[in-house]
């Protein structure tokens, strides 16, 4: 049949194994009938694209990639090891002006070049079904052989925890510790490659990278992992703050300019004496920024239209190596009992942030 393309539409932000898409992708790229020379047309920089860019190099598809013409030979060798594509890549550069052109570019492009289209979950009123009908018209093969239905996601992806559901410890702590919190993130840990964070998720049964997962990453590692996100002028680092946990739950809500929780009830907590000596440090806060009398990952706006203050953030400039903190001046904090019972064998003191039988009721979907 030659090229073939396998089209999704944008799906839930947390999908696995068990996802109903991603499930029929995969037996698509198993069960379709290629001979010599036939391929898998996709692209890059889209969960949707990747997983199915990954799976068919992983079961041993040769690839078209639909890439921006702007791209170096350089920056596409350095796509091959980001995602580990180690079969043959043919690439198909687009002429755009832009990344965002790209996105809104790509399906068409692809589906231009490929010979058969394979729908696997398609939105009913979306731009591919568009495509889709144009390219029939058109008299392009489609195989609906692999379509499963287009689903929206229902999965509870924000909860919110309230003082008064949070446990006895929780509620009493008063020790000067501060707190790296963790939350689900759509993307790879911090320093994993694309292509690991793909096989990942092609590879389980339910998202793992949720803020518990991301949690074990780090006793695990025994390394905070700095980061430029989020941060003023990509500035890397690893954020704390001084609240205390019955504090920080205040603050632990739904952000819909990222689609993602600001944090989650699962944490890392140092000693303040003990941040001190590894030069975590108290963030300042100005009206404007930069200040010319610290450095640039000290500083942080007081901001428009909240208060960044109330965090009461400190900052490392780089990873934080939680090996060279004493096992008596770190703690972990776990939403739940039972998942305290999995970290014991870290050897730190855990904190069970909230009741069991107020799980539920803190269950929220965002608007």
């Amino acid at each position: 049949m030659g090229r073939r393309i396998l089209l999704v539409s944008q799906q839930s932000l947390y999908p696995c194994r068990t996802t109903a898409w991603v499930d029929r992708v995969l037996t698509a790229l198993r069960d379709l009938p290629r001979s010599h020379g036939d391929s898998i047309v996709s692209s890059l920089g889209m969960t949707t694209w990747d997983l199915i860019s990954v799976a068919a190099n992983d079961l041993g598809w040769s690839l078209d990639l639909v890439v921006p013409a702007f791209l170096t030979e350089q920056q596409r060798s350095a796509l091959v090891l980001e995602y580990g594509l180690g079969t043959t890549v043919t690439w198909r550069p687009v002429t755009v002006e832009s990344p965002r052109a790209f996105q809104r570019q790509v399906d068409v492009a692809a589906v231009g070049i490929a010979d058969e289209l394979v729908p696997i979950s398609i939105r009913p009123t979306g731009k591919l079904q568009e495509i889709i009908e144009q390219s029939e018209e058109h008299g392009q093969p489609i195989n609906r052989i692999f379509e499963t239905r287009y689903r929206t996601s229902n999965e509870p992806i924000s909860y919110t925890v309230k003082r008064s559901q949070l446990t006895l410890a929780a509620s009493a702590f008063e020790e000067p510790f501060l707190w790296h919190w963790t939350r689900t993130h759509h993307g790879p840990f911090p320093g994993e490659s694309r292509g690991a964070y793909c096989r990942a998720l092609l590879s389980t049964a339910r998202y793992p990278r949720t803020a518990y997962d991301i949690l074990l990453h780090i006793v695990t590692e025994r390394r905070l992992r700095a980061s430029h996100r989020h941060m003023p002028m990509g500035t890397e680092t690893v954020s704390f703050t001084q609240l205390l946990p019955r504090e920080a739950v205040d603050l632990m809500r739904w952000r819909s300019r990222y689609r993602e929780m600001t944090a989650e009830p699962y944490g890392v907590g140092i000693r303040i004496s003990a941040a001190k000596r590894i030069d975590i440090r108290p963030v300042h806060y100005f009206d404007a920024v930069p200040h010319p009398d610290l450095p640039r990952w000290q500083q942080q706006s007081t901001g428009r239209s909240g208060d960044w203050r109330a965090e009461r953030e400190w900052r490392s400039p780089r990873d934080v190596d939680l090996t060279r903190i004493d096992s008596s001046d770190l703690l972990i904090a776990t939403r739940r009992e039972q998942e305290a019972t999995e970290l014991q064998p870290f050897g730190n003191r855990v904190l069970v942030m909230q009741k069991a039988d107020t799980e539920q009721a803190g269950r929220q979907s965002p608007a």
